[in-house]
């Protein structure tokens, strides 16, 4: 009777530390990782504890999946051998051009400004203010003389103008290349007694003439030198 209590209580013993060892040992196992394996991946899984562990293994393993212990391995990848750069061939410089010196133009000669010779200007009548003063001609009273007959032209009256009962203003044509003139005037036709001497121009004004009397009038061209023919002899 002892004997089987002693027996009942040592087995009793060995149990209790089996279970204490057991637990023990499961203790110390967690947290444990594994690496599960599949067709498709590996997976690295954690159990925090023994049922979780329990949990996983009661799934279906077999030769294509199945687990390791610790975690799944990740290969390195093979390294890629890195292209060999081509080596670019080595730019040849091509000589530029030289550059031929620009040619310099001669400087051409300034042109002479052109004088363009004005046209001669043409003898402005100068008016012209005479007393009347009684001449004796070599033709006798009142008759104007011709000395030469170098003057061919012969002007023509054209214009007469009384300013005044004691003024005349009388015009005429100009005989190229002539400038010089003498007029000649009186109280009638055949009686010129007065004249103004050698004047330029193609007008006079005769002033001190006896008051509102007709005034008959003619004109030589002169040279300086002698006169030329006597124009029509007018009534102004």
């Amino acid at each position: 009777m002892k004997k089987a209590l002693i027996g009942i209580i040592a087995t009793a013993l060995a149990t209790f530390l089996v279970v204490s060892l057991a637990r023990t040992v499961w203790a110390t196992e967690f947290p444990k990782t594994i690496c599960h394996h599949t067709p498709a991946n590996n997976v690295t899984l954690t159990f925090q504890n023994h049922q979780s562990y329990n949990g996983h293994l009661g799934q279906p393993h077999n030769n294509q999946t199945f687990d390791t212990n610790g975690p799944c391995v990740v290969p390195s990848p093979s390294p890629t051998a890195s292209p060999t750069a081509t080596p670019s061939a080595t730019p040849t410089a091509t000589p530029s051009a030289t550059p031929q010196p620009s040619p310099t133009a001669s400087p051409s000669a300034t042109p002479e400004p052109r004088v363009e010779p004005s046209a001669t200007p043409s003898a402005t009548p100068i008016p012209q203010v005479y007393t009347p003063v009684e001449t004796v001609s070599d033709g006798g009273p009142g008759v104007p003389h011709f000395e030469c007959d170098a003057i061919p032209f012969v002007p023509t009256l054209t214009s007469f103008e009384r300013l005044s009962p004691t003024s005349v203003k009388v015009k005429w044509t100009h005989t190229d290349p002539q400038n010089l003139y003498m007029v000649w005037y009186g109280l009638s036709q055949d009686k010129l007694v007065w004249n103004t001497g050698i004047v330029p121009g193609w007008e006079v004004t005769l002033n001190d003439l006896p008051a509102n009397l007709s005034i008959w009038v003619g004109v030589q061209a002169s040279d300086g030198h002698c006169l030329g023919g006597l124009s029509q002899i007018i009534d102004p």
